[in-house]
């Protein structure tokens, strides 16, 4: 995780008031250097004379500290400092030079002062400025020749979008084949920067098969993450975080434009995947089946063998190709089966009104039968919508699979766009163990229009196995199912 600085407060010694340097003639002779330093401050000039008390064109007073507010130079004699009286500020009253204003330099040019008793300076202190790199999150300052203290002052850290107080997180999605390019989660919502359309960070997934280890950081993306690399069945875990916004490239860093990465979730989404792999049953009116020496079969341009009448373990999407040898023909191959469209939407009407709850809109998985098309079937629902009822997250929901919900298939005939019917069948719901199972049915007045499948208000209807009991359904003609383009 990375954090992002708003301010880097550098503190030290300046903070309990000015601070006074005093170079004495004992440490003039001493040192002779030029220039001479001490304790922050440095006095610069052409040469130093008089056993180096006297400094012949003293060109600069300089400070490191913060700045100067008065310089005071004594002089063994006055006519030895006399000759500086209203230069650059200073004045002369015997032989003390007096200099006062707020500078971190002050220079004579080429006037000269000495034999030297003593200088004394008084300065304000100012903290040393802090250089900020946002794309490093690096802060750079010179060290004083004095303590201090660093008190770095962070970016908030990214939020969620919250709805009725809820963090809009991923969840996962049901039914989906290993190997496919379809997404395994839905996204989460980031929150928007104050009133604008500016979001305060960027969703990262990365997926995992360990449900306690998380994934390295360089393993997250931004891409929503698909099954398309992922080559198994099986659960497998999404983690996530949010990325904070930097600061705008031209901008200073404030607490409204710059934001600090989430910490990565506690605990993963778990996805279960379904296998992309499935068998072939070939069948024949009488005894001549496949393995019978008159075709051949290829999966991928590679032989097959067929076993007892079946191959198994063919991978969704691969091509597969009959071959009558010589001196047979093909009369009719026909396929008995169900194909996937992809992701379409269900809209319940049906028994969240009953409860006097809003509808709900989901994804479904759905199936198209490949022999008669306008048959399909839907599933991969029943989690996200029970998970609604109860005011839950669809994670938490998971764990009462079997109880609450169960993941089965709804059987919908649309052959006839105008007579759109579902047949008395199991929801995959339940309310609790009184209410039982939910089943569902309808009356054959529904309609297919532009790949939605929509039913008039009380021509549906809703059981409770535990009830014995069926209840008008769909009170509202909300009921809508969305079936993939």
């Amino acid at each position: 995780m990375t954090l992002a600085l708003l301010l880097t407060a550098v503190t030290g010694a300046w903070a309990s008031g000015e601070i006074v340097v005093t170079v004495t003639a004992a440490d003039l002779q001493a040192d002779l250097s030029n220039p001479f330093t001490k304790n922050g401050v440095t006095i610069k000039c052409s040469d130093r004379m008089s056993g180096g008390l006297a400094f012949n064109e003293l060109n600069e007073m300089s400070t490191t500290l913060g700045y100067f507010t008065k310089i005071e130079i004594t002089n063994q004699f006055p006519e030895g400092i006399s000759g500086i009286n209203g230069i650059n500020g200073f004045s002369v009253n015997g032989s003390v030079a007096t200099w006062t204003g707020k500078a971190s330099s002050v220079g004579l040019g080429h006037y000269s002062v000495g034999p030297v008793v003593q200088f004394v300076f008084t300065i304000e202190p100012s903290g040393p400025e802090v250089t900020w790199n946002p794309a490093t999150k690096t802060g750079t300052f010179t060290m004083p020749a004095f303590d201090v203290e660093i008190a770095p002052i962070y970016a908030p850290v990214a939020q969620w979008a919250k709805v009725d107080n809820v963090d809009q997180l991923p969840t996962a999605i049901e039914g989906i084949y290993a190997e496919s390019t379809d997404a395994i989660v839905k996204a989460g919502t980031v929150a928007k920067i104050g009133e604008t359309e500016n979001v305060q960070g960027t969703l990262m997934y990365a997926v995992g098969t360990s449900a306690t280890e998380q994934p390295a950081l360089t393993a997250f993306s931004a891409t929503l993450p698909t099954a398309k690399d992922i080559t198994t069945a099986g659960d497998v875990w999404v983690w996530y975080y949010i990325k904070g916004a930097d600061t705008p490239e031209g901008q200073t860093a404030t607490a409204e434009n710059t934001f600090n990465d989430s910490e990565i979730c506690e605990t993963p989404i778990k996805v279960t995947l379904l296998s992309n792999k499935f068998d072939i049953t070939f069948k024949a009116a009488n005894a001549n089946t496949i393995e019978a020496g008159k075709a051949t079969v290829t999966v991928g341009g590679t032989a097959a063998t067929v076993t007892e009448g079946k191959l198994e373990g063919v991978k969704m999407g691969s091509e597969v190709k009959m071959t009558a040898k010589e001196g047979y023909k093909f009369r009719k191959v026909e396929l008995q089966g169900w194909q996937r469209k992809g992701l379409g939407t269900i809209t319940d009407g049906l028994f969240m009104s009953l409860f006097s709850r809003p509808d709900i809109t989901v994804h479904c998985n759905v199936y198209e039968n490949v022999n008669t098309p306008g048959l399909y079937k839907i599933d991969g629902f029943q989690c996200a919508l029970v998970a609604a009822f109860y005011g839950i997250s669809e994670e938490e929901m998971r764990q009462y699979e079997g109880g609450n919900w169960r993941n089965v298939k709804i059987l919908i005939d649309a052959t006839n766009p105008e007579k759109v019917s579902i047949s008395d069948q199991d929801y995959g719901i339940q309310v609790n163990s009184h209410y039982g199972f939910i089943r569902i049915q309808s009356e054959a007045t529904g309609k297919l229009v532009d790949n939605v499948i929509t039913f008039p208000s009380n021509e549906m209807y809703v059981g409770f196995t535990g009830l014995g009991d069926w209840y008008y359904g769909n009170v509202n003609g909300t009921f809508k199912i969305m079936l993939p383009k």
